[in-house]
């Protein structure tokens, strides 16, 4: 063979490698296992994996049982299962966990420095944010040498090279200040008492008030720069204003006060008697009208303030009115020189530019938020089913209006197509389509009925209804167990509440899984009280750890609405049943379900109940399987709308 030849197959062997390295590669889920395929659907790695992260700097970690290792774009297992959870590689480190403890690897799954933080963050820009076992923060380099000591109630990321570092002293005050990616003071504590966050370079910050200043003043408001500099410092109150925006296009919203209309008896401020305007960097007031009721922020040099007829204008960076059109709405403001808006007469949004002009008529009634990505965006119908009445289908238009793909999805990545396709959820259906539409991919039907095998502490499930009654406040389905009367051929245990598991009694759980029936039959002679959250009991399944204890393998988690908490009431004679997962995984060990629900002694009436300490009951226990991240991992909320089948 000669040399031409040689260099021939050289040539032809190192472009397929080459290819190889830079192609992505999309996750797809067949039969409870995750594969990989290309841009053009064909399948590149067979589904085998029980989880599997996205490809990061040629690697992603998977799993084929219960611990995590690393396989590159061939499938096959370049660093080996050994952690109970692994994430994806940064500038060349991984997280990966063991027992709860995180840690760094390298592509060769070596350990490159030793921690002891409770938690890590991924690398960026040489810097990781930690943080130790009594919630302080620091942050250490790639060499794990601290950089920012861990001595701080909380770090976070402003910029590339600046850091936001808030302490809490004796007195329970907070101070902040800024660092630079050294561990140096850009901005000292004590310099202000709060700095925003930073937008096109800017930040906003806030004096402390002065010493013994008896006014009633807050603190002076201003802007600085990224090096911590003083743009200006500005007194807010009503007769100069108070900034309220960040700094776009070099000004800031401003709102102000009619403070010369006299205030109605017994009322001490009115938000009708409110005006905006703008100030620049130099703190100056560069526009300020008392008949603008609203301004928005600028981008690409425009921006839209509103009059008293409650209808907006498109305005200059000279604050002169663009055209004379009226606009009743407007969405996001101007995104790569384009802008959503709606005018009178017009259920539907039309898509204008910088001069005013219309690109496309009012023709979409729903745009979605993430804006134009490149040439096109995201629009919606209204599509309601029987089971969902505000269920909504998007489809893919471009900046000229023409339509790209029809309305078909329910849910899409906001982040818009990579390498040519786009994750979406078709009827249900994870599925990826192309540009045209057309689907490259789609989830079949799942012909393997498996036990539930994953590696984090799920949610818990135990959703019910007081009462069967489709109108109630509280959203109603399939999922919600509503209480059925206990007849005489049930077997519940007399003069009592009570969990009733039947382990022979196999069915599916969430309709792809294994799963037990349970049953909370209530046969104490009174109506029993539940406390809850959005129809959630608090319920969940445990599991004998390590160590023989009994240990949380699900968790309750908390809302931060109030409305969310409320009372379930479950009549004397009367049962609810539910599903429950067979969990499967690597340890073999026991399980039970505990339930907590109130003491309480009224009848019919729940609002006069009198609450004591909860009652814990449980479930007979029964033989199982969980892996060991089930112990102390939490679920991961399924990124960008999409239900993620691969966080498992």
């Amino acid at each position: 063979m000669n040399t031409k030849v040689y260099l021939v197959i050289f040539v032809a062997i190192f472009l397929r490698c080459n290819h190889q390295k830079d192609e992505i590669l999309f996750p797809i889920y067949e039969n409870n296992r995750i594969g990989f395929i290309n841009n053009k659907g064909r399948l590149v790695i067979e589904p085998k994996f029980r989880s599997a992260g996205n490809f990061s700097e040629g690697l992603a970690a998977a799993r084929v049982n219960g611990n995590y290792g690393f396989i590159d774009k061939t499938g096959q297992f370049i660093i080996e299962p050994k952690f109970e959870f692994a994430t994806d590689f940064k500038e060349g480190y991984a997280i990966v966990y063991n027992g709860s403890k995180p840690s760094f690897v390298d592509k060769k799954g070596s350990v490159p420095f030793i921690t002891n933080f409770n938690r890590l963050e991924p690398f960026e820009n040489g810097r990781s944010l930690v943080t130790t076992l009594s919630e302080k923060m620091g942050m250490i380099d790639k060499q794990g040498k601290l950089v920012i000591d861990t001595i701080y109630a909380r770090v976070e990321r402003f910029e590339s090279h600046l850091f936001y570092v808030k302490n809490i002293r004796k007195n329970e005050e907070e101070e902040v200040g800024l660092m630079d990616s050294l561990g140096r003071f850009v901005v000292p504590f004590g310099k202000f008492q709060q700095i925003g966050l930073f937008n096109e370079g800017f930040a906003k910050v806030v004096t402390s008030p002065k010493k013994g200043d008896r006014t009633g003043e807050s603190g002076q408001t201003g802007f600085i720069n990224a090096d911590g500099n003083i743009l200006f410092l500005r007194q807010d109150n009503l007769k100069e204003g108070c900034i309220f925006g960040d700094m776009y296009n070099g000004v800031a919203e401003i709102k102000f006060y009619k403070y010369w209309i006299p205030e109605e008896e017994g009322i001490e401020y009115s938000s009708e008697k409110e005006y905006e305007g703008f100030v620049n960097i130099n703190g100056s007031v560069v526009f300020k009208d008392t008949s603008i009721t609203r301004v928005t922020n600028f981008s690409n040099g425009r921006a839209f303030i509103m009059d008293k007829s409650l209808e907006f204008y498109l305005i200059d960076q000279n604050f002169q009115k663009v055209t004379a059109q009226k606009f009743e709405d407007v969405t996001t403001g101007f995104d790569k020189g384009f802008a959503f808006v709606k005018v009178s007469g017009y259920d539907d949004y039309g898509l204008i530019d910088t001069s005013g002009n219309f690109v496309f008529q009012p023709q979409f009634r729903i745009t979605h938020n993430s804006g134009i990505l490149g040439d096109y965006f995201f629009f919606g119908i209204d599509s309601p089913t029987e089971k969902n009445k505000y269920r909504i289908l998007y489809g893919i238009a471009n900046v000229s209006g023409k339509i790209m793909v029809q309305p078909l999805f329910e849910y899409f990545d906001p982040n818009g197509f990579v390498d040519g396709l786009l994750k979406v959820m078709i009827d249900g259906k994870l599925s990826y389509i192309n540009r045209k539409g057309v689907i490259i991919w789609q989830e079949q039907k799942n012909k393997s009925i498996e036990d539930f095998n994953i590696t984090y502490k799920k949610d818990g499930h135990f959703h019910a209804l007081s009462v069967l009654n489709t109108n109630d406040y509280y959203r109603f389905d399939s999922a919600y167990s509503v209480p059925k009367p206990i007849t005489s051929e049930l077997d519940f245990p007399e003069n009592k509440l009570a969990i009733v598991l039947d382990i022979n009694d196999v069915g599916l759980y969430d309709n792809k899984w294994n799963g037990y029936k349970l049953c909370i039959s209530n046969l104490s002679n009174k109506p029993v009280s539940f406390q809850a959250q959005d129809n959630r009991l608090n319920m969940k399944i445990q599991a004998r750890n390590i160590k023989g204890d009994w240990q949380d393998i699900e968790s309750l988690p908390n809302s931060w609405c109030g409305v969310s908490y409320h009372t379930l009431t479950l009549k004397n004679a009367y049962y609810w049943d539910f599903m429950i997962p067979k969990y499967n995984g690597d340890f073999a060990t026991r399980l039970r379900v505990q339930l907590e629900y109130n003491n309480s002694d009224s009848s019919d009436e729940p609002e006069k109940e009198v609450y004591t300490k909860p009652i814990t009951i449980y479930s007979r226990e029964f033989d199982g399987g969980v892996n060991l991240s089930q112990f102390w991992r939490g679920q991961t909320p399924a990124p960008n709308g999409i239900l993620d089948t691969y966080s498992q």
